[in-house]
């Protein structure tokens, strides 16, 4: 959730005030936390927020293709969209390339995970880089503590980092 944060600010430094979030599933526990993120960014910033700008899609780049169409078609549009995953990003970075649209002039995205890299894409990809490698390397680190020393499992957190690209 920090790196929504760090997101946000990334955006509103670049002009960018109508942000967009599209999210895998609702049931899903990260969407959650990440829904709560954006929503707190969005009031430390003083910007709007609209019901339709969040959209529970998926993590497959047709989803997040699809929500861009949908994002795209009203009347009230937002300026900037950040997608739960790289994967999705990209179906957006297809869908404003067929819709005209200009990223990051016209419209800012920011996908999460730095799951692709810079593989596959016409631009490299703003992104938040969850730090997946960190996060399996101190997972196995705290079961190896558990199975060796017996010690109970604790509470560890990694901070996530916003690598910029040309898409925002």
């Amino acid at each position: 959730t920090p790196g929504i944060l760090q997101t946000v600010q990334h955006l509103c430094d670049r002009g960018h005030r109508r942000i967009a979030l599209v999210t895998a599933g609702a049931e899903r526990f990260s969407t959650g936390r990440l829904t709560d993120a954006y929503l707190a960014a969005l009031q430390m910033h003083d910007l709007p927020h609209h019901g339709n700008w969040l959209v529970h899609a998926g993590y497959d780049e047709q989803d997040g293709h699809f929500a861009t169409h949908q994002l795209m078609s009203g009347h009230n549009r937002p300026d900037a969209i950040i997608f739960a995953s790289d994967h999705p990003a990209r179906g957006g970075l297809i869908a404003a390339h067929q819709l005209d649209i200009s990223v990051p002039d016209d419209l800012a995205i920011v996908g999460a995970g730095h799951l692709l890299g810079h593989q596959g894409w016409a631009v490299p990809l703003t992104t938040i880089d969850l730090r997946f490698d960190r996060v399996g390397a101190m997972a196995r680190q705290t079961v190896e503590s558990l199975l060796t020393a017996g010690n109970p499992p604790h509470r560890q957190s990694i901070r996530s980092q916003l690598i910029i690209g040309q898409t925002s």
